[in-house]
């Protein structure tokens, strides 16, 4: 199926899965309602363009590649059972083309790095990790709800969340909203407050952490609710 020219068109419901390793990269999958693509190891979808009319999921064991591919749809979901995903900045490609008209759904069972990303053309963010998630640096602005969900550390350095509704932050561990440790002789005054990270919600803004709750710095606020800490 892999191909820079291959092409599937259906106009309800795909579902595809293989026992081990679904590789589609370059290949082109649009103009369906529901897209469902699953596979028992890792998918690939390097290269690939993926479009639903409404639910575009992808589901792993261990591992999904989609760095430079376009993933569009009502609903995305991308849920790995057993292993990472890493978005971040630092990773060798990148995966800008990844987007939700209502709701973008993104789980690891191990950990979810997404290090100086920018996510901004979704509705809804719902990240989780079962054990570390690292948001920092990262930007997410959504019209309605951010929740991130961390089962060990939860790590917000020099991170900017904007949501137009509710902002939950969740750890069973530490959430770090510290500055990174840079010395301030380096640091222009102006500099002081963009190095701090920097949550907005426009109604209820919750942290909740088994640990601590580390950012002295950082700028929490909601416009019409209120902050729970």
């Amino acid at each position: 199926m892999r191909g820079d020219s291959a092409s599937i068109s259906a106009s309800n419901n795909v579902h595809l899965f293989a026992s081990q390793e679904l590789d589609l990269q370059g290949i082109l999958l649009d103009k369906s309602t529901h897209l469902t693509l699953n596979a028992g190891h890792k998918i690939n979808a390097r290269r690939a363009k993926l479009a639903a009319q409404e639910n575009l999921t992808l589901i792993a064991g261990h591992d999904i590649a989609a760095d430079h591919a376009e993933l569009t749809g009502e609903n995305v979901e991308l849920l790995v059972h057993e292993g990472d995903i890493r978005m971040g900045r630092d990773q060798l490609y990148s995966w800008s083309g990844l987007s939700a008209k209502n709701h973008l759904r993104i789980s690891a069972g191990h950990d979810l790095d997404l290090y100086g990303t920018s996510f901004d053309q979704s509705r809804h963010l719902t990240f989780s990790a079962g054990r570390n998630l690292n948001a920092s640096q990262s930007q997410l602005n959504v019209a309605g709800n951010i929740h991130l969900f961390a089962g060990n550390d939860l790590m917000l350095r020099r991170a900017r969340l904007n949501a137009g509704q509710q902002v939950t932050l969740s750890a069973g561990h530490d959430i770090d909203m510290s500055r990174p440790p840079t010395s301030e002789s380096l640091l222009r005054v102006a500099d002081l407050a963009g190095s701090r990270t920097q949550i907005t919600a426009g109604d209820q803004l919750q942290l909740s952490a088994g640990g601590d709750i580390v950012g002295r710095m950082a700028r929490l606020t909601s416009t019409q609710g209120s902050v729970l800490v």
